[in-house]
């Protein structure tokens, strides 16, 4: 059995490979769906206060923070102006595609099988990702 899991949070970024729009600062509420397989237990698979535990602080690191790539070239200048506040560090350009790999491999770590995950970036553009 499969149980989903929504949440959401608030975070900038860039795309520095791209360029163009993206290239610059810019915000998203992002929706995120976990969804966890687990053995059936009685009348339960997985309580959903569990499954929020574990998920819950790794999206707490990102909201209202910028996602930055550690070798993005404006690194040093935007932490060290003091203009970003919170800053969550990634090894890779933040893509939602690369987001959604990176928070799925999170989420596995953290103890929880989730099966798929898929990321929303704006009203109309998600990126489902799969183990």
């Amino acid at each position: 059995m499969t149980i989903t899991k929504h949440f959401h949070f608030y975070a900038a970024h860039r795309n520095e490979e791209i360029g163009g729009r993206c290239g610059s600062i810019h915000g998203h509420r992002y929706g995120i769906a976990v969804t966890v397989a687990e053995p059936r237990n009685g009348s339960i698979t997985i309580l959903f206060e569990d499954i929020e535990a574990k998920a819950k602080p790794i999206i707490d690191a990102m909201d209202h923070a910028l996602l930055l790539n550690v070798n993005d070239p404006a690194r040093t200048a935007l932490i060290e102006s003091g203009a970003c506040c919170r800053v969550y560090e990634v090894p890779f350009p933040t893509s939602a595609e690369n987001m959604a790999e990176h928070l799925l491999s999170e989420l596995r770590f953290a103890g929880l099988n989730v099966v798929e995950l898929s990321l929303q970036e704006t009203d109309t553009s998600i990126v489902t990702v799969k183990p």
